[in-house]
């Protein structure tokens, strides 16, 4: 197998292999394997030059690529999710009717209160950041059934109309006569201003918008159909108003009667068992167990709770009926 040998530079012979005799098949599998091997390191060589080739044009993708996310609400998720300290603000403006009007905002700054409110065409005769006792009367709770539904209905009527979103709700924001309303519907313009969707914005307010009304604006601005599901909840918050103001009638009537026979029961074990057993013992009769439990019991609310048992015996009547037809 080995044939004629040849000198190098150190005069040593390196014996030449003779190919002849190799096997053909092992030659194919030899070249096989060269070819894969050489196919796959061009392959990495034109992904790393980053060499693409779609319909016979060659594009070089740059190695520090920008990937955008595949949907686009990921944006305004991901701008939902950066902390933006807010401050709360009192300010005194004089309105559009020429009289005073003291309000609340929250905002990132003085000047953004000072620019909103110029805005809305008052004139700002102060802006001030309130101080940890200054707070408001009847809080920042969510808004009543009622009002929402009246203000979604409006709301939609606006849109429908031409108005822009942020018009419409700066519309509602000049009608209402609550101060609660009006500093939501505030926020919401000052949010929808600076290019939040109006989910977003009330997602800010989660105390006071319901989280069934938020996600539902959320799937109306997914759709573009953002009239239709006001309106819808606008139905919905009725319905839940009417279905309140029912129970609540229903129940007035049984809940008094129960308050009634309550007063009247407190009124005997006060009152009447204490003559009836002064009776029974100048006689000296011997009063039975019933009689003794009664007389017993009454002895204990006439010495001990008397004052406090009226205020829960009435809490506890009327405080369940209270919680059962609050709104959600």
């Amino acid at each position: 197998m080995f044939g004629k040998k040849n000198k190098n530079a150190g005069n040593q012979s390196v014996p030449e292999v003779d190919y002849s005799n190799i096997m053909p098949g092992a030659m194919a599998d030899a070249n096989l394997d060269l070819d894969a091997e050489g196919s796959a390191s061009t392959q990495e060589m034109s992904l790393s030059q980053g060499a693409q080739v779609e319909g016979g044009a060659v594009a070089v993708a740059d190695e520090n690529q920008v990937v955008l996310p595949e949907e686009a609400y990921a944006i305004a998720e991901k701008r939902g999710k950066v902390a933006r300290p807010v401050k709360n603000y009192r300010y005194t403006i004089i309105n559009s009717m020429g009289k005073k009007e003291n309000g609340t905002f929250d905002a990132e700054n003085e000047n953004d209160v000072r620019n909103f409110l110029l805005a809305q065409d008052y004139q700002v005769l102060s802006v001030a950041e309130r101080s940890k006792y200054d707070i408001d009367i009847g809080g920042n709770g969510k808004i009543k059934a009622a009002d929402l539904a009246f203000s979604l209905t409006q709301l939609s009527t606006y849109i429908r109309s031409g108005i822009p979103l942020a018009d419409s709700v700066r519309i509602l924001a000049k009608q209402t006569k609550r101060p609660n309303l009006k500093k939501s519907f505030n926020q919401l313009v000052y949010e929808l201003l600076k290019g939040e969707s109006l989910s977003s914005a009330m997602e800010l307010q989660e105390t006071v918008y319901p989280k069934l009304l938020i996600n539902m604006v959320k799937t109306a601005e997914m759709t573009g159909d953002l009239p239709s599901i006001l309106d819808d909840m606008a139905e919905y918050y009725t319905s839940m108003e009417e279905t309140r103001k029912t129970m609540k009638s229903a129940m007035t009537y049984p809940l008094v009667v129960l308050t009634l026979a309550f007063a009247v029961l407190i009124f005997m074990l006060t009152y009447l068992v204490p003559q009836f057993t002064a009776m029974f013992e100048e006689n000296g009769a011997e009063l039975p167990a019933l009689t003794k439990a009664i007389v017993a019991i009454s002895d204990f609310i006439k010495t001990k709770w008397w004052g406090r048992g009226r205020i829960s015996g009435i809490w506890f009547i009327w405080n369940p009926f209270f919680n059962w037809i609050k709104p959600t």
